[in-house]
Parts: C-alpha cells; structure tokens; sequence
C-alpha cells in the first residue's frame, strides 16, 4: 500500500480545522504538512534553507489554525517522507519527552 504526500496533506487541513470544536479539555493539537523543510533541502542536507522553508510553512498553517502562536499548541505533529518512508514526528509540549514514532 503506498500512501500519496497530497493524502497526507489534505488530512492535515481536515484534522487542523476540526481543532476549532476540540473540548476544552483536551490537548491543543497542530497537524503539519508533509516535509515542511522542503525535499530537495532535505535530501541535500541544505540546513538554512530547511530553516526557513520550516519557518514559512508554520506560519501558513498558524495563519489557518485557531491558534494565534506554536505557543499555544500542545502536540505537534510532522509527518516526513525521506526515501519513500514517512516519519511522524511528534512535539509534545508541557516539558515531556520528544517522541517519535516511525512507521
């Protein structure tokens, strides 16, 4: 089964649009685009331009979520495609641990 990165992208908008009805209760969630950081910087190793593609693409999806500023998200999710695998990266806030989870 292969999975498309559009695929992954268009459950990223679903899942950080649906943030708008979560409970109070329960964690602030920000769902990522896949390879925030740009491919080719990605496979070249080109940190800067890494960076900033990472930079310009948290303010898109900040921009579109409810959330005014990364600081008022508690998990952050990343997922990464590097040579035909996806990673999903998880940030979690609060002081705990950084997970991550590999399929």
């Amino acid at each position: 089964m292969s999975i498309c990165m559009p695929v992954i992208t268009s459950w990223s908008a679903v899942l950080n649009s649906e943030e708008l009805y979560r409970s109070n209760d329960s964690r602030a969630r920000l769902f990522g685009l896949c390879n925030m950081m740009g491919d080719y910087n990605l496979s070249k190793k080109r940190e800067e331009f890494m960076l900033e593609n990472f930079r310009l693409n948290m303010q898109s999806i900040l921009c579109d979520s409810p959330f005014g500023s990364i600081k008022a998200v508690e998990m952050l999710f990343l997922p990464i495609l590097q040579d035909k695998h996806f990673y999903l990266l998880i940030l979690i806030s609060k002081l705990q641990p950084l997970k991550l989870l590999i399929t």
